[in-house]
């Protein structure tokens, strides 16, 4: 191992070199020579820093003392990680929403859990929390989400050695969501589109491409290639929810009605976008006009996310593999698409019913039950034979004569059975004293 203290020499002059502050090198076993300033012009004083920094970088490296970094993380306030945390989010150029949101519900958390340094946070103090909160389930699984992208962060700067709410489960959200949405019948979204006079083609647009809201606003002309052999509309990255672009193919209808807007002059908007998306008091009005109420009588709610619904709903009436309707979704999870976006009640479950196989049970009761019938004859006919009367006593000697004759087959086929042994077979016609 090496260690030693020494001064830089800046000339020839002794003066010049006395007030120099010393600096110092060492080389830990398996390591690489460091050199770093002591700070001091004293030798004493920096061979005792030296030595002292030596000795914690051993610490550090036989796991006995945490890395510089860690240890001056945990004397920071956690408010400060997480300024440090937003402006790696902005400098990565994410949604201004996102951050913001994170920001929020982190201070929030900060401020209710009473989290001043990063060991304050911990399992028991966000249950503890979570458990008087009055907040949706999905509410409070994106404050638990906030907190973890912070911890998880902060572990990958090094900041912490491991994110103390991993082990925190979600709440769960099915049959607790405070908004539940339903899909449009055919029959609805035709009156909706009928009295929606200019905005029916984005009600259209949302149906057969399923953007969202913002992705509608946020579409461009430049966007939409309707001259290409297969029409389609390429979402930039840049708008979407995952930040991830992807290529919509257009319908013929679609395609049309989009053609249209450009052939009747459609007033140019702001940066060439294609859409002004109505507002949700005019989507609400619309709505109205067609006779579609906002709340169904089960208390799910049609809104213009809706209209996503609507389409994954469809998909699933058309018999679409589950794999290309999450596709077309964008959905990360084939069961977001299943669950969550398929309105079940608009399925055809009757007509799959109808397409199981059917079997004859009543037949094949009736026939088990003439059977039984049959069987039962035999029972009959022996209390017939009992009965009293000339013609039972002649049915019982005929029992008793049809009984001899049948001894007799049997020692025939006795015989039969022993003529390998020179035994001659019996005539029935002469021993037999019926025939």
């Amino acid at each position: 191992m090496i260690q030693y203290v020494y001064q830089p020499c800046r000339g020839k002059s002794s003066f010049r070199r006395s007030v120099e502050n010393y600096r110092g090198r060492f080389k830990l076993p398996g390591g690489r020579l460091e050199d770093v300033t002591l700070g001091t012009p004293d030798k004493r004083i920096a061979e005792q820093r030296l030595a002292g920094l030596v000795r914690e970088r051993m610490d550090e490296a036989a796991g006995i003392l945490a890395p510089k970094t860690m240890r001056d993380a945990a004397v920071k306030p956690l408010t400060a990680h997480l300024d440090d945390y937003i402006a790696d989010l902005r400098a990565k150029n994410r949604a201004k929403r996102y951050y913001e949101l994170v920001e929020v519900r982190v201070k929030t958390l900060i401020a209710e859990c009473r989290w001043e340094l990063p060991k304050d946070v911990t399992p028991d103090s966000f249950v503890s929390w979570r458990a008087i909160q009055t907040k949706a389930a999905k509410t409070l699984n994106d404050y638990l989400d906030a907190a973890m992208v912070l911890l998880n962060w902060m572990r990958r700067q090094g900041r912490i050695a491991a994110n103390p709410l991993s082990c925190v489960g979600k709440v769960q959200t099915v049959g607790r969501e405070v908004v539940k949405r339903r899909a449009l019948t055919d029959a609805e979204f035709e009156r909706l589109l009928s009295v929606s006079g200019g905005r029916s083609v984005v009600y259209l647009t949302a149906v057969l491409t399923g953007l969202r809201r913002g992705e509608l606003r946020a579409l461009q002309w430049g966007d939409v290639h309707l001259d290409a052999p297969k029409p389609f509309m390429s979402v930039r990255a840049a708008t979407t929810k995952n930040r991830k672009g992807a290529v919509i193919l257009l319908r013929d209808d679609l395609v049309t009605e989009l053609r249209g807007l450009l052939d009747r002059g459609y007033p140019s908007l702001p940066g060439g976008r294609v859409f002004r998306v109505p507002k949700p008091e005019t989507f609400r009005r619309d709505l109205q006009e067609a006779g579609i109420p906002i709340y169904d009588e089960q208390g799910r709610k049609v809104d213009m996310h809706a209209l996503r619904h609507t389409l994954a709903t469809n998909l699933a009436r058309g018999g679409v593999a589950p794999r290309v309707a999450m596709e077309i979704m964008r959905h990360s999870d084939i069961k977001l698409t299943a669950k969550t976006y398929t309105d079940a009640g608009l399925l055809p479950m009757a007509d799959a019913m109808d397409k199981l196989p059917r079997y004859e049970v009543s037949k094949k009761r009736s026939q088990k039950r003439s059977q039984s019938g049959v069987v039962g004859g035999r029972d009959l006919s022996q209390l017939v034979a009992v009965g009293g009367g000339a013609e039972s006593e002649k049915a019982l000697y005929l029992q008793g004569k049809s009984r001899d004759l049948s001894q007799a087959v049997a020692t025939c086929r006795e015989g039969q059975a022993s003529e390998g042994d020179g035994a001659r077979t019996r005539n029935l016609r002469i021993d037999s004293p019926v025939l």
